[in-house]
């Protein structure tokens, strides 16, 4: 399997991407509204634009969730099945050289931003 030049695939960056864009949206549209506070037309355009707004930030957080946990689940999938390779190649050469293999439990890697130091 070829590995990833990037931690995160094109499509879960452009959301994020967005996401971010949106969430600056947002912040802006509170001196929009004042700014328009004597303009109803205006004011009553720059209100509901954050409230779509406000829902495609909610809408990007959720797809953003499933794709990291998909993402993470995916390289844990990669983990193990690099473990079992590892095991497998082990097993060989110990049944070429006739010895018995002991397995010891492995931790699992760690995830994105956990410590490598094990307590």
């Amino acid at each position: 399997m070829r590995p990833r030049i990037s931690p995160l695939d094109d499509l879960t960056y452009d959301v994020m991407t967005v996401l971010q864009n949106k969430a600056k949206a947002l912040e802006a549209y509170a001196k929009y509204i004042e700014d328009a506070s004597e303009d109803e037309e205006v004011r009553q355009a720059f209100e509901d634009m954050r409230l779509d707004d406000t829902e495609h930030v909610r809408t990007l957080k959720e797809i953003l969730a499933r794709r990291l946990d998909e993402d993470l689940g995916d390289m844990e999938s990669e983990d193990e099945d690099e473990e079992e390779d590892e095991d497998d190649d082990d097993l060989q050469a110990g049944a070429h050289r006739g010895e018995a293999i002991a397995h010891a439990k492995t931790e699992p890697a760690p995830r994105r931003g956990e410590s490598t130091h094990r307590r």
